[in-house]
């Protein structure tokens, strides 16, 4: 497929890919870049894994992603998906009438 835009999800507290433990995770900023630099298709929110996380470092996390990468980000299992949804209207305002009918 060519995705016309990405929703990045990422797990903050994780240390190591888990299909290659030997690896780092990657960052946020590796991860944004490669994405779009890759598929020349944009980053346009940001979700959390927020596996070993508490409710005040996803609080943080978000707060934090949000100011560093001006996208809208959240932790969908805790907070919902309306920031994705809107995300994704803004994106692609077309979208709009298709869900009105």
């Amino acid at each position: 497929g060519q995705p016309d835009a990405f929703i990045l999800q990422h797990p903050p507290k994780r240390k190591r890919r888990t299909d290659f433990n030997d690896h780092e995770m990657p960052t946020v900023d590796s991860e944004i870049n490669l994405i779009e630099g890759f598929s020349q298709s944009k980053v346009i929110a940001i979700t959390l894994n927020h596996e070993g996380m508490i409710v005040d470092d996803i609080k943080e996390t978000i707060k934090n992603y949000e100011h560093a990468y001006h996208l809208p980000t959240t932790d969908t299992l805790t907070y919902g998906c309306n920031k994705l949804v809107k995300s994704v209207l803004k994106t692609f305002p077309e979208l709009k009438e298709k869900i009105a009918t």
